[in-house]
């Protein structure tokens, strides 16, 4: 007979403990065969295969075989290049980018994130250190190299941010850190949304997040003092984001034309057929073979900052406003409206190319 032992409850416990190394060693060996299975099914993108929302259901193993099927010339080229971003979503603020990246970020081809490099990261600290511009564009390479690196040797890195299109530092430091060759496989989308209700949202969301920001003043009343000879230095800089054609045109005097499209934020309203086609321009241009069946239309996003803002405090923008407002961009949009029309294949989708003599008293 066994020996009594003098703590039987220390004896459970110790069994217990067993139990549970035992389940331990059971899990790791499931998700060990899970994954080889994986791996047998889909090749390269096994971990995609498993984990990853946009590799699961029945057509992945179809997927992750069929969409990968560039020639041996450009993958050379591809790989070449990898770490660096074949698409920059450079805005313009508050007009529809972020829906754009959701959209295109739901592919298995797109692999981005919001970076500022060029704007605010290229002078702070730590890359103003650095020294020259070669150093400071291998740092930004570096940004996207994990991503690159953890999703395949063929898939569009993306930088999407908002704010590079109204920076006129950006310009020019993308073409130090984009040679020519680069620039022939990279495309640059600005997203432009009727000026007037871009101009209201992002002074929603910035009075939603500082109450004080702009006194006591309703948009309405803020507005009157922008356009008055007495405006504010940030009045004025909020209204000349509106300015389209200027910083449209600043970003064509460093980049070539072919490079850099326009889409409008109508684009992106529950149309898959738009997307797909924005979509397939970005990865002919960046050699990538793919399919696109499973390019859909931007997510449906809750109430964002500025309907919540309104709804809230009251504080819509009226009628006599947005005329207002209209007046003030009127000549801007004319002159947005001639260049778009003279240069017909700077506007993707097709269906919203603007041809001369189209009214120019609407936002598409």
């Amino acid at each position: 007979a066994p020996a009594p032992t003098r703590f039987p409850r220390l004896s459970r416990i110790t069994n217990s403990m067993g139990c549970v190394r035992l389940i331990c060693v059971l899990e790791t060996l499931i998700v060990a065969l899970c994954l080889l299975e994986a791996h047998t099914r889909c090749g390269e993108r096994s971990l995609g295969c498993c984990v990853s929302s946009k590799w699961c259901g029945p057509d992945a193993p179809r997927r992750a075989t069929a969409a990968r099927a560039p020639d041996a010339a450009n993958a050379t080229k591809i790989r070449s290049g990898a770490s660096l971003p074949r698409l920059l979503v450079l805005g313009c603020v508050k007009c529809g980018g972020a829906a754009l990246f959701d959209a295109l970020n739901r592919h298995a081809d797109f692999v981005g994130r919001s970076s500022n490099f060029f704007d605010v990261r290229w002078d702070d600290d730590r890359h103003a250190a650095l020294g020259d511009d070669e150093a400071r564009c291998r740092a930004y390479e570096s940004l996207f190299s994990k991503l690159t690196a953890r999703r395949g040797a063929y898939d569009v890195a993306v930088d999407a941010t908002a704010t590079y299109f109204r920076d006129p530092r950006a310009a020019p430091r993308v073409r130090r850190c984009f040679d020519d060759g680069a620039l022939a496989r990279t495309t640059l989308l600005a997203v432009l949304r009727d000026p007037a209700a871009r101009l209201y949202s992002e002074y929603a969301v910035l009075r939603s997040r500082q109450p004080d920001r702009f006194g006591n003043a309703t948009f309405a009343r803020a507005v009157d003092g922008w356009l008055s000879d007495r405006g504010d230095a940030e009045g004025r800089r909020l209204l000349a984001v509106g300015h389209y054609v200027d910083q449209l045109l600043a970003w064509h005097q460093h980049l070539p034309r072919e490079a850099l499209y326009v889409v409008p934020a109508a684009a992106l309203d529950d149309d898959a057929t738009h997307v797909r086609e924005i979509a397939r321009r970005v990865l002919t241009r960046a050699r990538v073979s793919a399919h696109l069946h499973n390019v859909s239309a931007p997510p449906r996003r809750p109430p964002g900052e500025a309907a919540t803002y309104a709804r809230r405090t009251g504080d819509a923008m009226d009628d006599a406003t947005r005329r207002r407002l209209a007046a003030y961009y009127a000549p801007h949009d004319a002159r947005l409206w001639a260049h778009l029309a003279d240069h017909r294949d700077l506007v993707i989708p097709r269906a919203f190319q603007v041809a001369p003599g189209d009214p120019t008293t609407h936002w598409w």
